[in-house]
């Protein structure tokens, strides 16, 4: 498979293959995610919001840590790279906790 990098070494393009893809590590994790809700105020705040309660949404995510090898077909240079792939789902489901304001 070629790649439409630069080679390091010679600075060509459409010279670069792949040579292995190796998975290093595998993580998953969650990130909290707030959300505020509101509601219009009374016809005397001018059409702005007031808010009423912040909803806290844990998402899990996935971290997959690939190490990639790069051979250059026309000088032969051989060098490699790390690459995070990050994965993660949206804020689907139930809030995990609701604060009132």
């Amino acid at each position: 498979m070629e790649f439409l990098k630069r080679c390091p070494s010679c600075g060509k393009r459409f010279v670069v293959k792949v040579d292995r893809e190796v998975l290093v590590d595998k993580e998953e994790d969650t990130v909290k995610r707030v959300r505020d809700l509101a509601m219009p105020r009374a016809i005397a705040g001018g059409g702005s919001f007031m808010p009423v309660a912040a909803l806290t949404f844990e998402i899990p995510i996935e971290r997959d840590t690939f190490e990639v090898s790069y051979e250059c077909k026309h000088c032969h240079h051989q060098w490699k790279e790390t690459l995070v792939v990050v994965k993660k789902e949206g804020a689907k489901g139930k809030p995990t906790s609701i604060t009132r304001a």
